[in-house]
């Protein structure tokens, strides 16, 4: 059984990862909340003991671990190799995005049932299965999922779960004005007291380090040459397969998209980016084909949040099932969204895509 840190030295020595001081201070952090899981000292107290019946006071034990900084720092990395290395059954990784999916599914299903709440009932469920949440890239910046994450993630450590995140947020930046900003703040102080916060302060972006500053995937702007180059692509990709419609539902609606029968998909940006679609639909797109072809971008107006969410949304559901993502847009990849809102939650999106050109992309950790 290899620690997070055994885990990191072997995959530096395989030439996986390059040493990194910031990586392995945050593991260094993240090794104090394994051992205290994975091996409570045995003249003591048991750590799970602990947590449910916690009788010293005046001693702090986290339960859980929030880590943020800046994009491709390796946040993820950290978790991941984390995740790995914790030898228990009850544990679950997500996707932030994914887990709220998750979470609205089994909150629907229950709704009109009797004596509790929903979200008691889904965190009394989540409790019964995992001790040892982990939740990669959380956002909360919209108001209804973050109220939502905070009931749950304060319901769950009430119960004695343990949650392990990361963010490219400060707990400072995390707020939220207007209807239900105050319940959410009280939810939020309460997490934060009750898990570590380490600031991973590297500012090195592997991402694009990995990407070698180039862009074989994206193809701008929108005329004859790039028209042609994407055609190529298109054909080195699907080996002379055709392309044939094909309808993907999702719950009780559906999408339609080009397709072939080895794995490669194709879409106009205004079909899918500008439709009423959300991580759900991305992922299922994710899930079925290895390689999503997006034809036709363009820039986003600085007000329109709506499409810049979905934007996101789709680069991240690809981001996380591995899948190769090839666009052909008017402007640069920098440019599609310059000024607005969420300018920082695109510059992480727009990390993500970056790495999607490194030939060995869907090989990674």
């Amino acid at each position: 059984m290899l620690s997070p840190l055994q885990h990191y030295d072997r995959y530096i020595a395989k030439g996986c990862l390059v040493e990194d001081s910031e990586q392995r201070l945050a593991l260094k952090k993240i090794q104090q909340l394994y051992n205290q899981i994975q091996n409570p000292n045995p003249k003591k107290e048991c750590f799970l003991k602990r947590i449910f019946f916690r009788k010293q006071k005046n001693t702090f034990e986290p339960k859980g671990l929030y880590l943020f900084g800046s994009n491709g720092c390796g946040k993820s990395l950290i978790i991941k190799i984390f995740y790995k290395a914790l030898v228990i059954r009850k544990k679950q990784y997500y996707h932030f995005q994914s887990f709220l999916l998750r979470v609205q599914e089994k909150i629907a299903r229950s709704r009109g049932k009797k004596p509790s709440s929903p979200i008691e009932r889904f965190v009394d469920s989540l409790f019964s299965s995992t001790l040892v949440l982990f939740l990669d890239e959380c956002v909360l910046q919209d108001v209804v999922n973050a109220v939502l994450f905070g009931k749950i993630a304060k319901a769950f450590l009430k119960r004695g779960g343990i949650i392990v995140c990361t963010s490219n947020f400060s707990p400072e930046h995390i707020t939220l004005k207007g209807l239900g900003g105050e319940e959410f703040r009280s939810c939020m102080d309460f997490f934060f007291q009750n898990v570590s916060v380490y600031h991973m302060k590297s500012a090195v972006d592997y991402r694009a380090i990995k990407s070698h500053d180039t862009w074989p995937y994206y193809y701008y702007p929108l005329n004859d040459k790039t028209r042609k180059m994407l055609q190529h692509k298109i054909n080195s990709l699907t080996h002379g397969k055709l392309f044939f419609h094909k309808k993907i539902w999702v719950k009780d609606r559906n999408l339609s998209l080009l397709v072939t029968d080895n794995g490669i998909a194709f879409s106009h940006y205004k079909d899918l980016v500008l439709q009423p679609y959300g991580m759900e639909d991305f992922t299922e797109i994710a899930k079925q084909y290895c390689t999503v072809i997006l034809d036709n971008v363009y820039g986003i107006e600085s007000q329109d949040t709506s499409t810049v969410k979905r934007f996101i949304l789709l680069v991240d559901a690809m981001y996380e099932k591995k899948t190769r993502l090839v666009i052909r847009a008017a402007i640069a990849p920098e440019n599609i969204y310059v000024h607005g809102k969420i300018v920082f939650e695109f510059k992480r999106a727009l990390s993500r895509l970056k790495e999607m050109q490194a030939t060995h992309y869907t090989n990674r950790l």
